[in-house]
Order: C-alpha cells, then structure tokens, then sequence
C-alpha cells in the first residue's frame, strides 16, 4: 500500500502512517523504519503507533478501538446486534457492561474482548460494522453517555494532534524536496550555459525564473528573500553587461537556496578579495600582510587579479618597483 500511495512520479505525496501497537503493527513499524526500501518511501519520524500516543487519563492504548470507553463500546455493540437481528424471530441478547470489562481484565484488548463476548453469544461482531455502531451510538445519545463520550473526543483529539503534526512535517519536507529539485533544475541550466562567467543580467535572469516557480508555502518566502540578498550581494542590479563578481561563489549560492537556511554555509569570498588588495598594495609600493602574503602564495595564477594600468606601464618603460616590493 506503501508503494502505490507515493508512487513513482518525481513529486511525491507525503505520508504519514499510524499503526497499532500490537504485535502485528509492531513488526510493521520495524520494517518501514529499518527497511532500506521502505525508507525511501517515508520518513522514520513519520511512521506513528498508538502505544506512544499520549492521553491524558492514562489508558493504555493498542488498538484504535482501545481509545473507545467501556460503556460507549457495550452501547455500541448492543446497538450493533440490534441491528444484525432486526429481522429475525429470536429475540437479541443484551451485552452487559461486565462481560466486556471482564475480558478486558485478562489482558485483551478493547475489540478482542467484544470478540469473545460476542462468540460466547453464537455471535461474531466485524470492526467496520462495530465502529458505525459507535458513531450511530454517539449520534443517537440523548444525553445517556455523554460523559463517555467526551472521553472518547478527548482521546481521538489528542490522536488527530498527534497525526496532524506529524502530517505538517511531512508536508513541509516535501514542499523542501519539490522545492529544492526545481531549484537544482534551473542551477544546472545556468551552470551548462556559464560554465566559467555570466554577466549580471543573466544571473538577475536565472533568479527571476526561479522566483516564478515559488508558491505562497513559507519555504518558498525564505527562497524570495535570500534571492534578495543575493541580488544585492553581487550588485546584480547595477551594470546588467557587467561580469557577475566573484562567480564561483554566486553559483554556489544558487545552489544553496534548495537547502534550509539553517544549512546554509555562506560561500568565502573574502580570501580572493584580500589577495587583490594585497597585490595592490605591492604595487602601491606598500607592505603586505603575512595574512596576505600567505593569502597570495595559496591562490593559482588564474584567480590573480590584473596590476593597475599604471604600474604596468611602469614595467614596460622599465622603471624599477619600489625597494619595499623589491625586498
């Protein structure tokens, strides 16, 4: 069922699966969360069992029909066989509450017990036909079980917190994984295109394109606004024929709006900057920084910036450099 619910589609659904805590949903859970196929198909944090659900009064819960009061559940069972022997001549047996604690009290769980209760009677009671019982019972109260059921509100409650939480995360990891893929998609055109430059007007172009495809999800406003900064931080906006700075680092910035901002590692732009200050000093005639110098030693000559103008034509004249560059 797993494998039919997220399919083979690139956008996934997400899922969330409650299971029982007996041992059937037990063995069930082991496999979603250690299985190396199943998962890939759903989260661990994603696969919820009733045992862990937490209730306010206390009852141990490991079935779904645990979470059903004793006195909603006789109710609903007599109301069930009512319905089961409507039309026959032999009058309908009536279930007492006893019976069915008493089976309780010997380690079954809430629907095992009407089970046996039920066998003990020549009867056999199936859950679907059971839980329309309980919400016709619940429907048709005048008042008689009202605190069972407000019992049994408080506990599915507390259930469809507990699912609906797990629901939102799952949400929100799939709005990431959508997110991030379209991100990537557009990262690898722009990266088979400019494989080494890009002016300014491409790179504000592949950003645009990008925000196009963001919806109204919170994920997709920290897209917006780190696209922002991006704009800004390599002056996008300014000289649209002008060679994007520092374009390394702008690619790796695009790659980095598919992940959380709390991954983000910011990519180093100072070291270059400070190698291109330090061989404008020298040729300035000023002493370089250690930091620098060693900044200088460890950058390929590709990465090295171009001498001023006029220092260059001092070389080509044949001027000496200043004694400080010279020593």
């Amino acid at each position: 069922m797993l494998y039919l619910i997220r399919g083979r589609d690139t956008d996934k659904p997400p899922v969330v699966a409650l299971l029982d805590s007996d041992p059937a949903g037990n063995d069930a859970a082991s496999h979603m969360r250690t299985d190396k196929k199943a998962k890939r198909l759903i989260d661990s944090q994603h696969v919820l069992q009733l045992g862990a659900l937490e209730l306010a009064d206390g009852v141990e819960v490991k079935e779904i029909e645990d979470l059903i009061p004793v006195e909603l559940a006789t109710a609903a069972m007599n109301a069930c066989i009512g319905e089961i022997t409507r039309f026959r001549d032999t009058e309908a047996p009536t279930i007492s509450l006893q019976s069915i604690q008493a089976q309780i009290e010997t380690g079954k769980s809430m629907f095992a017990a009407i089970q046996a209760v039920a066998k003990a009677e020549s009867g056999h009671i199936e859950k679907l036909g059971f839980a329309r019982a309980v919400v016709e019972t619940i429907e048709r109260d005048k008042g008689e079980l009202q605190g069972p059921i407000d019992i049994f509100l408080e506990r599915m409650s507390s259930l469809f917190k507990a699912v609906n939480k797990a629901r939102r995360q799952a949400q929100r990891e799939a709005n990431r994984e959508r997110l991030g893929a379209m991100i990537m998609r557009y990262h690898r055109i722009f990266i088979r295109d400019h494989k080494s430059s890009g002016t300014c007007e491409q790179g504000a172009e592949i950003l645009e394109e990008i925000q196009s495809q963001l919806d109204d999800t919170p994920q997709s406003d920290d897209v917006r606004i780190r696209i922002q900064v991006i704009r800004r931080e390599f002056a996008l906006d300014e000289d649209p024929s002008a060679a994007i700075p520092h374009f390394e680092a702008f690619v790796e910035s695009l790659a980095n709006l598919r992940l959380p901002m709390q991954e983000v590692v910011e990519p180093d732009t100072t070291s270059k900057t400070k190698v291109a200050a330090s061989i404008s000093s020298l040729f300035k005639g000023e002493a370089a920084s250690t930091e620098a110098v060693e900044l200088l030693a460890e950058t390929s000559p590709s990465e090295l910036v171009q001498p001023p103008a006029t220092a260059t034509k001092k070389a080509a004249a044949g001027q000496a450099p200043p004694a400080s560059t010279a020593a």
